[in-house]
């Protein structure tokens, strides 16, 4: 795509305020940014195919290139080689609350959106009414970033022959995860510094309407009431509906019958491992409980499911059982 010289590129080191950066462009150049709309998507789309969980597998961060398993019998693979940019020097690979940015990024893209912004990603992942911090908004930029800097090489093509996805045409990809780029653009009359534009949508869509593992949800799901936006707590909610959906989307009699279908249950250490809190103490454990007590009362309240209870082995919260 073509951009025109009235688009101002935003530095990615942080966010300035709008008084610092009226400075830094006359106003002519104000008056000639790109004029935009963005409608927000009420849907919260959750790709549920294994690419994309492959993807963001916390336990395989260290391994560049990796098979999927398609099917056992026979045994069908996609080879994935997967590419974190170096810049991140804390976290290289792509953890659980990348994942729910991403999400919300697909859901945009899947409702049409070429542009969005960290504050309508955060309302999306953290409810309607919360409003966004300034660290809030650094802290989904770098995430964004971090996507948009992943380079994948993927191949299913053995898959779509023996099970005609794509019709039974090869499909390979190799580029970034998340094209997009960082944008100035004004939005309702205001400048907006941080607007993220989506260059094309990100493969994992397309593999995911290939394979027909797409789930849509209304996403007042994820507006959680008294809970904390903050990372941890927005990557527990995210895996929780992420898991959900899935294990819902694997019993559905209209689903294919290469989905293998799931319990109605989540181990707690399996989610404490995808969340990065598996090391956590006693106490901050027992707050994170409480916090999936929140997560999972609101879920049945939007009869999302229709109850839960937490399982015990011995004195050991171990799982989470669930019926819908």
């Amino acid at each position: 795509m073509q951009h025109t010289s009235t688009w101002k590129f935003a530095k990615l080191t942080g966010i300035f305020s709008k008084e610092t950066n009226y400075k830094n462009y006359s106003l002519e150049e104000l008056a000639q940014m790109k004029k935009i709309q963005i409608y927000p998507t009420k849907e919260f789309v959750i790709l549920s195919d294994k690419l994309k969980k492959n993807i963001f597998d916390v336990s395989q961060k260290d391994y560049e290139n990796r098979e999927i398993i398609e099917s056992h019998k026979p045994l069908i693979l996609s080879s994935l080689n997967i590419y974190f940019s170096t810049e991140f020097k804390d976290k290289t690979y792509l953890n659980g609350y990348d994942e729910i940015i991403f999400d919300a990024c697909i859901s945009e893209q899947y409702k049409g959106n070429e542009f969005t912004t960290p504050a309508i990603i955060h309302r999306a992942i953290g409810g309607s009414k919360t409003k966004i911090t300034i660290a809030e908004q650094e802290r989904i930029l770098k995430s964004v970033k971090k996507l948009a800097t992943t380079f994948i090489d993927f191949d299913m093509s053995a898959a779509c022959e023996k099970f005609n996805y794509n019709e039974g045409k090869q499909f390979t990809y190799s580029g970034y995860l998340l094209p997009a780029e960082f944008v100035i653009a004004s939005i309702g009359g205001q400048i907006d510094y941080s607007v993220i534009h989506f260059l094309r949508s990100s493969p994992l869509l397309k593999v995911a309407e290939i394979k027909k593992q797409l789930i849509a949800c209304n996403n007042e799901l994820l507006s959680v009431p008294n809970t904390n936006t903050n990372e941890n707590a927005l990557t527990i909610k995210g895996y929780l509906f992420r898991r959900i959906s899935t294990i819902k989307g694997s019993n559905d009699i209209n689903r294919s019958k290469r989905v293998k279908k799931l319990q109605p249950i989540i181990l707690l250490d399996s989610l404490f491992e995808q969340c990065e809190l598996i090391n956590a103490d006693r106490n901050r454990k027992s707050e994170y409980r409480n916090l999936i007590e929140k997560i999972l009362n609101h879920f049945k309240s939007q009869c999302f499911i229709k109850d839960w209870h937490f399982e015990k082995q011995g004195n050991k919260f171990y799982s989470i059982h669930f019926t819908w």
